[in-house]
């Protein structure tokens, strides 16, 4: 009997110091990894109704030493709280239990460990809800406009961990490491070139940066060339100075308002007055002029186009023709066709044809080239196998059979409708 009443007793006892006991959670850790000018939200998410009144939510940022950034007490409904600089803690309220904290804009130096904790005012414990690492990537040249004929230095900086780099133009890889050096640059240099980042984890960052690079004219103006697919997003450099001004020659509009105003969601200015545009098309080609009370740059966007005929799925046997086009011709530049399913390349030609078979399915890529011989960008089309043409001609029969098949039977339920009418017709008439 003595025996059974121990765990009751245990069982009490428990009951009695439950409200006592601070409620466990498992830490959330996670690493996020962003580029300088981004914007990144680092998570912190936990249940309201775990906490007692008094609760406030704390981030420390740990780089060299560890530093409070911030804290803010449960709200009721949604807030923004304003920190140092470019750290803001946002959430939705108690409701919610949405800590995180916004970086916008990323800068290089915020790399390092932050850490959301709980502060139980009440008894000053301090709970770890999550613990973020913030890896930092940035790229700079160290030479931006380049003339013709210079060089630059491309720098792709990794802060917060160790990582592998990777130069691509397009889909292309044209170089490893962090530092890129780039000799007699042509005009056709210019444009997006691509830092990808490896980290240990396999998490993959992508960075794209601008290079104007100039041919100088008697007029004192610097004309620039930027080749780039349909429907992309590039940005052209400006000039860092406040008389900047953005204009699409032939149109008096400037394409600024206010300084890094942006005037619709095609244009829009940055912070170091360049322009980005977005979505890229066919009425976007043309020249565009940065000016600033220094420098004058005409930058002329010209876009490549690849098509498929006759249509992108196709069957076996059927001529198919890939062509790759400027929308404005520039000297210099050539093209080759690549199959990267199969990774071999076709023929230096900009449109060649060739009798599909199976075995030419995947991904097609056009890679244009400057007088260099440098990889510019790249295009791709995918071709997958469709259904042959004798398939098509059997449904057709098909359907054809199923018409004739349906008009037969229904003349005969027709005709025999009627039949059954003239039947019962002189029935009728003698009745009456």
């Amino acid at each position: 009997m003595a025996n059974s009443n121990i765990p009751q007793g245990l069982l009490l006892t428990l009951l009695i110091l439950l409200p006592c006991v601070e409620p466990s959670r498992a830490v959330e850790e996670k690493s996020v990894f962003a580029g300088e000018g981004d914007a990144v939200t680092l998570p912190c998410l936990f249940n309201r109704s775990l906490w007692r009144e008094g609760a406030r939510v704390e981030w420390d940022w740990k780089y060299s030493v560890g530093i409070s950034i911030m804290h803010q007490d449960f709200p009721d409904e949604g807030f923004t709280r304003r920190g140092y600089h470019n750290l803001n803690i946002t959430g939705h309220g108690v409701k919610d239990g949405d800590f995180s904290l916004l970086l916008s804009p990323v800068s290089s130096y915020n790399s390092g460990t932050f850490t959301c904790n709980h502060l139980n005012r009440s008894t000053d414990k301090r709970t770890k809800l999550a613990e973020v690492k913030l890896v930092t990537a940035e790229v700079k040249s160290r030479r931006d406009p380049v003339e013709e004929g210079g060089e630059t230095t491309l720098r792709c900086s990794i802060r917060g961990a160790d990582g592998d780099v990777e130069w691509m133009r397009g889909h292309l890889s044209v170089g490893k490491g962090q530092v890129m050096k780039v000799s007699q640059m042509g005009i056709t240099d210019g444009g997006k070139w691509t830092c990808v980042v490896s980290t240990m984890n396999n998490t993959r960052l992508t960075i794209n940066h601008f290079i104007n690079v100039y041919k100088r004219s008697r007029d004192g103006v610097k004309r620039c060339i930027f080749i780039t697919p349909v429907n992309s997003n590039i940005t052209l450099p400006g000039v860092n100075d406040h008389s900047t001004r953005w204009y699409k020659v032939n149109e008096s509009k400037s394409l600024m308002k206010d300084r890094d105003e942006q005037t619709n969601g095609k244009f829009t200015i940055t912070e170091d007055f360049s322009l980005r545009i977005s979505d890229v098309r066919p009425e976007d080609t043309g020249h565009y002029e940065c000016r600033s009370d220094r420098h004058i740059y005409y930058i002329s966007i010209i876009i490549v186009t690849a098509t498929v005929t006759p249509g992108k799925r196709v069957s076996n046997g059927t001529a198919v023709t890939l062509n790759c086009e400027l929308s404005h011709p520039v000297p210099g530049v050539t093209f080759g066709w690549r199959h990267v399913t199969s990774d071999r390349d076709v023929t230096n030609q900009s449109s060649f044809t060739f009798t599909f078979v199976p075995e030419d399915a995947g991904k097609w890529m056009c890679v244009l080239y400057g007088e260099s011989g440098r990889v510019i960008t790249t295009i791709s089309q995918t071709i997958t196998e469709g259904q042959g043409t004798q398939n098509c001609r059997i449904f057709i029969w098909i359907f054809i059979a199923y018409v004739l098949l349906l008009g037969i039977v229904s003349s005969i339920l027709i005709w025999d409708l009627l039949k059954k009418k003239e039947r019962n017709e002189p029935e009728e008439v003698e009745m009456k």
